[in-house]
């Protein structure tokens, strides 16, 4: 039994040695995967945070892409309820404007008559003139015969005169129509196409 102590007091320095080897790897072990654990955890806080970003970036572009979808729709509504009213008044512009030329061309005729007639009173007046000098009363009658004429092509003038008046403001009256017209079609979709542009 002697012997079997000593082996046994002599294993017990190499046991203890490689139990202190074996405690000193499993303490660099442990230490190794403390050191790894806070490194993971530091990875995880920064992956949490990132996480926390990226979702609060999604949901301000969801955000975005919802005002900008509802800015479309109502962009499109607008393009095409200022389409149909912007046909229409096209169409009535058109219109107007087959109106107005129309009238231009009665303006033109009564100025070619009112220069016909202007021309016709100068003569008559010169004749007037002429006859007044030279003729006795014989041709006085024959005078107010003329002067009654001219009174005819004189009231025949104040007629043309208030056609032309009347052919001259209709004429501006629907220049103006056309003028509001085409301002009031224009302003709308300008106005409706910035706020749209603005958000």
């Amino acid at each position: 039994m002697q012997g079997e102590s000593r082996i046994s007091l002599s294993a017990r320095p190499k046991r203890r040695l490689r139990i202190a080897v074996v405690a000193q790897t499993v303490e660099d072990e442990v230490a190794r995967i403390e050191k790894d654990l806070a490194t993971l955890k530091k990875t995880d806080v920064q992956l949490t945070e990132q996480r926390k970003a990226a979702y609060t970036k999604l949901k301000k572009l969801e955000k975005s892409m919802t005002e900008d979808r509802h800015g479309k729709s109502e962009a499109e509504n607008a393009m095409r309820n200022h389409g149909e009213t912007l046909e229409r008044f096209g169409g009535e512009k058109e219109k107007l404007k087959g109106e107005l030329e129309k009238e231009q061309a009665e303006l033109g005729k009564v100025m070619d008559n009112l220069r016909g007639t202007f021309a016709s009173i100068l003569h008559i007046r010169v004749y007037e003139l002429s006859v007044n000098v030279n003729l006795d009363v014989q041709t006085r009658s024959k005078d107010s015969r003329l002067k009654s004429k001219l009174n005819n092509k004189l009231s025949h003038l104040g007629r043309n005169r208030s056609r032309r008046n009347r052919t001259r403001s209709r004429s501006l009256s629907n220049n103006s129509t056309i003028s509001r017209v085409e301002e009031r079609v224009s302003k709308p979709i300008s106005r409706e196409l910035r706020r749209n542009w603005r958000s």
